[in-house]
């Protein structure tokens, strides 16, 4: 039996927006702050039933993630594909 992979997130948002949510993840806020000036910094729990896939997308400011359980394929435009498990931390950049 698989299990769920469970992330922390952290990133920043010029404004807080509903998106669709791609199936089989669920987000669960935990904490918006203002912060820098006209920005929100957003810290949310992410779980992925197993081959979940967030799909392409951005955020207009850096993304901090850690795997607190699972492991999980990362994938970011321009770099070979990072297989991360729990307690692996990254950084998905800015982008427009």
């Amino acid at each position: 039996m698989m299990n769920k992979t469970t992330v922390i997130a952290g990133f920043v948002m010029m404004t807080l927006t509903a998106s669709a949510q791609a199936q089989g993840i669920t987000r669960q806020p935990l904490q918006t702050t203002d912060f820098p000036a006209g920005f929100q910094t957003i810290i949310a729990l992410a779980t992925l039933a197993p081959g979940a896939c967030a799909g392409l997308h951005t955020h207009p400011g850096l993304e901090t993630s850690y795997v607190t359980e699972g492991e999980i394929t990362l994938k970011i435009d321009g770099k070979p594909d990072a297989k991360l498990k729990a307690g692996d931390s990254f950084q998905v950049p800015i982008s427009g």
